[in-house]
């Protein structure tokens, strides 16, 4: 079975010093992602580079999050980082 292109993260893309969770978007509002992660925790993210490329995010879409592992240190409710890859339905 052939894969559709688009449908995994490239390993190329990947930068030292983030972790990478699949989520889904759960709400949209002004640039920031509501995002639900597969291991259960809430994130707030953006894409800028994403937008700028005019790719559209919509509530329900699967993508790809990058969290500084910085972002862990701090007591903060929910995550932040940014969103780095939206996956093909």
């Amino acid at each position: 079975m052939k894969k559709i292109q688009g449908s995994e993260f490239p390993e190329r893309f990947k930068k030292e010093g983030c972790l990478y969770c699949n989520g889904v978007i759960t709400s949209a509002s002004r640039g920031y992602y509501f995002v639900e992660l597969d291991n259960g925790m809430e994130a707030i993210l953006t894409s800028r580079k994403l937008e700028k490329l005019r790719v559209s995010l919509l509530p329900g879409d699967e993508v790809v999050a990058e969290i500084p592992t910085a972002g862990f240190e701090s007591n903060a409710t929910r995550l932040r980082g940014r969103v780095c890859w939206r996956f093909r339905k």
